[in-house]
């Protein structure tokens, strides 16, 4: 079964992209979302800059 393509945008990446990169669970990843460590804007989407932010103020959270 072929694999689906992934969109890859220059300004930010997809929950997928960040459970990929990061080594953890989906789950982690929109839990970090709903308890407001991670923005996402209106494409759903984790900005540079907001990852940046969650970097400098919760990467702990990634051990």
């Amino acid at each position: 079964m072929p694999k689906t393509p992934t969109v890859l945008y220059p300004d930010a990446m997809s929950v997928g992209q960040l459970v990929r990169q990061w080594g953890k669970s989906h789950d982690f990843v929109r839990r970090m979302i709903n308890e407001g460590k991670l923005a996402v804007d209106e494409r759903g989407l984790v900005t540079n800059s907001a990852l940046r932010d969650f970097m400098h103020q919760h990467a702990t959270e990634l051990d």
